[in-house]
């Protein structure tokens, strides 16, 4: 049978060889001479190639490393290009993912770049820092300084991995001498497609041997019924072990993926059980808004302390507001900005929103809204575009003093026209003489005692360009109009 298979041509060993894994390639070069040649053949080694990676590494770099991976593509043989593979990963996905083999299997392996990762108040300095570590795969790895919300999300598209394939999720990390906080406090990582329940476990980002050597400096303090073993409990499953490149890892779950599952492969790696102190209960709090900090302070003390401090309401008030509150006004802007220093962020909240200011040089009018900390407007009428403005015997510009503050001018509508009464309507028998029902769009009265009206809404998502444009027209009948006084276009939140 032996004798048999040897005497099969090259090519077809080389075909029967390509359907196993490199590692078994490796070990039919040992039957015979016939099978060496056909195990190290372009036939089988390209076939353990995934189809993209040529493409990936030739574009792999810029200027001399592309056009040099690019020629050796070309002059070397497939099982050197699967060796390079695995031993030099490349940067592919714009610098996000970092892609390399696994030699035994050939398997497609990743690893997240640190900027792809949804790491909280990541772009806050004091909390973390970005910094470049010749022995990093990437340009920037994430260097953290001091936070007391742990916290790392990733994600990976199913579609890249290599099915019928269990996958291992690994946080890839390295201590500073700095490093404190994590001890013996365990972090639960959770590993699952997104949108679906993941398989949860807890792990420790301290190595073994550090926490040991806690266990034991804390053992003064630790009180141990007779016969009680006073050692650290044996969780070496769930600890970090040292890379053959200095770094280390932590195992987060497992994954199999069929080749089915569609979606994405969602990591996450949290700390937050102990309890928190203000600081970092007031840091949570700045992510919420106004009406909430007002709810959370009544949770506790520690809750009160935190949602009144600087660190949370400086958070919501506008970035231009200080700049904004220290000019808008000649005579009292001394008073204000000396306020601006004196007043604590919240009562400085409060003013922006019930205090309207002037800014553009009269043009608008700005304050914040209460409940939610939105950025709210009012267009002066002398910036809004009405026909016949500048006609004395249609419009005229006047001063009110229950105008917004500040306000200088604001108009009214005067045909100096007679108007003629309109006569009594006739009624068919049984016709209701009633206005039509229009509650949708009612005339309500303000607080301020100025009529508003609806215009419409719009929802403005962040990467819109251009103006807001309103517009208020009656022009069907053309019957004479009067005795309308216009203060402006106010912009607002919508309310919830």
């Amino acid at each position: 049978m032996m004798s048999g298979i040897l005497e099969l041509p090259e090519g077809c060993i080389a075909a029967a060889i390509s359907f196993t894994s490199p590692r078994d390639a490796c070990r039919l070069a040992c039957v015979s001479t016939t099978f060496r040649s056909a195990a190290e053949s372009d036939a089988v080694w390209d076939h353990f190639l995934p189809p993209e990676y040529l493409s990936a590494i030739s574009g792999s770099g810029s200027g001399a490393a592309s056009s040099s991976s690019s020629s050796s593509t070309t002059t070397s043989s497939k099982k050197e290009l699967y060796l390079r593979a695995c031993h030099n990963p490349i940067l592919i996905n714009g610098g996000k993912l970092s892609f390399w083999l696994d030699k035994p299997s050939g398997k497609k392996c990743y690893m997240i770049s640190a900027r792809e990762l949804k790491i909280v108040w990541s772009s806050t300095p004091e909390y973390w820092g970005w910094i470049s570590l010749p022995e990093a795969r990437f340009p920037e790895v994430a260097e953290l300084r001091s936070v007391c919300w742990f916290e790392i999300r990733g994600e990976i598209s199913t579609s890249l991995l290599s099915p019928m394939t269990t996958y291992v999720p690994y946080l890839v990390f390295k201590p500073t001498e700095e490093s404190f906080g994590f001890g013996n406090n365990p972090v639960e990582v959770t590993v699952g497609l997104s949108g679906s329940e993941g398989q949860n476990r807890t792990v420790y980002l301290d190595t073994r041997e550090q926490r040991d050597i806690l266990f034991y400096l804390q053992l003064p303090r630790r009180r141990f019924k007779r016969g009680q073993a006073s050692v650290p409990p044996d969780d070496r499953g769930f600890s970090p072990e040292k890379r053959g490149d200095g770094w280390l890892e932590i195992e987060l779950g497992e994954f199999f993926y069929g080749g089915e599952e569609e979606g994405d492969l969602s990591m996450s790696i949290l700390e937050v059980k102990r309890e928190l102190p203000e600081g970092c209960i007031a840091a949570a709090i700045s992510f919420t808004s106004p009406r909430d900090a007002c709810r959370l302070a009544c949770v506790s003390t520690t809750f009160r302390s935190a949602a009144e401090s600087d660190a949370v309401w400086d958070h919501f008030l506008p970035p231009e507001y200080l700049s904004a509150i220290s000019g808008s006004g000649s005579g009292a802007s001394s008073s204000s900005s000396s306020s601006t220093t004196t007043s604590s962020k919240k009562e400085l909240y409060l003013r922006a929103c019930h205090n309207p200011i002037l800014i553009n040089e009269g043009k608008l009018s700005f304050w914040v809204d209460k409940p939610s900390g939105k950025k709210c407007y009012m267009i002066s009428a002398r910036e809004l575009k009405i026909i016949w403005i500048c006609t004395p015997e249609y419009w005229g510009w006047i001063s009110l003093p229950e105008a917004s503050e500040g306000q200088k001018r604001t108009v009214y509508l005067d045909t100096r026209r007679d108007i003629f009464p309109q006569l009594p309507r006739r009624f068919k028998r049984r016709q209701a003489s009633v206005p039509p029902d229009d509650r949708g769009f009612p005339l309500e009265k303000r607080g301020d005692g100025w009529l508003e009206i609806e215009l419409g809404k719009f929802f403005y998502g962040g990467d819109e360009e251009g103006d807001l444009s309103m517009t208020i027209l009656e022009v069907k009948r053309g019957n004479w109009k009067q005795g309308l006084v216009f203060q402006g276009i106010e912009i607002r939140p919508k309310e919830e």
